[in-house]
């Protein structure tokens, strides 16, 4: 029978009890890759707010006030005779979702930012250099023309929505890549 013992690489255990430092390693520099530089922004962009909230605001309340609607007339079907705190409740209710749903929407709003070489899209973490560009687009709807706004397609993957002067940005793009 073979016994276990220890060689002579292997450390002893003790069981006396040893104090053990930790020492932090030091950061090493990384490499961010070609699309990460120290240069700052030449323009930042957000998309415009009021066109943003606008529609949505518009579709929100006639949604809401469809469902209040047929709350109400739900009702009136079944004889139901409901005191008034109970209806003030339910348009709070309504309108605090109207409120959370603004919330959103501003929370979720795009910043663009144009580098000497590239574009940026903070929220959706894509990058694209300028001379990838071949192709640029500009398209407005109702909304759009009322605010003064639109959006520029770029590449067909790759859209700026709803800023504010697309067609000065679409300039500027094309200057920044000649």
């Amino acid at each position: 029978m073979q016994r276990n013992t220890l060689s002579s690489k292997e450390p002893k255990l003790s069981k006396t009890k040893a104090k053990v430092s930790v020492k932090k390693p030091k950061k090493a520099k990384v490499d961010m890759g070609p699309f990460i530089s120290q240069a700052p922004p030449k323009l930042v962009i957000k998309q415009h707010i009021g066109r943003l909230l606008l529609p949505e605001l518009f579709i929100i309340a006639i949604v809401s006030a469809i469902f209040y609607g047929l709350i109400l007339l739900n009702l009136s079907f079944l004889d139901v005779i409901l005191p008034e705190d109970i209806y003030l409740f339910v348009l709070f209710i309504l309108c605090s979702l109207i409120v959370l749903q603004l919330l959103l929407i501003f929370h979720r709003r795009e910043v663009y930012v144009f580098y000497e070489d590239r574009i940026e899209v903070i929220s959706k973490n894509w990058d694209l250099l300028y001379d990838d560009i071949f192709d640029m687009k500009l398209t407005k709807d109702f909304f759009d023309k009322a605010f003064a706004t639109g959006t520029l397609t770029i590449n067909v993957n790759y859209k700026l929505k709803h800023i504010h002067r697309p067609e000065r940005i679409k300039e500027v793009i094309l200057q920044v890549k000649d």
